[in-house]
């Protein structure tokens, strides 16, 4: 238990150091990324019975990469990358949507993995690293790169309607 505490605290620390020099979006789609690939080759890994330690490599890959991106970063974003107005919103919604997919997942993965239900092991990768494949795509899509705007300068981006992929190409005239 301590070990795992302290393994945590030290996975925490590279943000603190790359999160200042890279912006949101740069530390949650290559983040995302390697944790659909590293979901994938835990599913592989599982349709192996030696490839228990490779699973538990993946795992530990997966777990430093959610906390040194995604994981240091996911609240921060629901609360700029909004419209100033709807930002309450916006948090509430990411808040109930955690919730929902925490509790299905929290009833579904037992079922998933337990022996005498689904029998899946590790291949549970390849369902996790699918859901979060496709979210790596609406994050490319739709997350807005705001390093460097106010937020001031967020809300009008929205106003004009420009398209998350340009806002960080977007110039304002003051």
């Amino acid at each position: 238990m301590v070990v795992a505490a302290l393994l945590s605290t030290v996975r925490n620390i590279p943000p603190l150091f790359h999160g200042i020099a890279l912006a949101g979006a740069d530390l949650t789609s290559p983040g995302c990324i390697t944790l659909a690939v590293s979901l994938i080759v835990i599913g592989i890994t599982g349709c192996f019975k030696q490839g228990i330690w490779a699973q538990v490599v993946f795992m530990a890959v997966w777990s430093f990469t959610y906390q040194s991106t995604i994981g240091s970063v996911a609240w921060p974003i629901v609360t700029e990358v909004s419209k100033s107005s709807l930002r309450n919103h916006t948090q509430s919604l990411a808040t109930i949507t955690s919730g929902i997919v925490g509790a299905i997942s929290g009833v579904c993965l037992p079922f998933m993995v337990n022996p005498d239900e689904g029998n899946m092991g590790g291949k549970v990768g390849f369902v996790y690293g699918a859901l979060l494949g496709l979210s790596c795509v609406g994050v490319w899509m739709y997350y807005p790169e705001t390093k460097g705007r106010t937020f001031a300068e967020i809300d009008r981006l929205f106003e004009m309607r420009v398209h998350p992929r340009k806002f960080a190409r977007t110039k304002l005239d003051d």
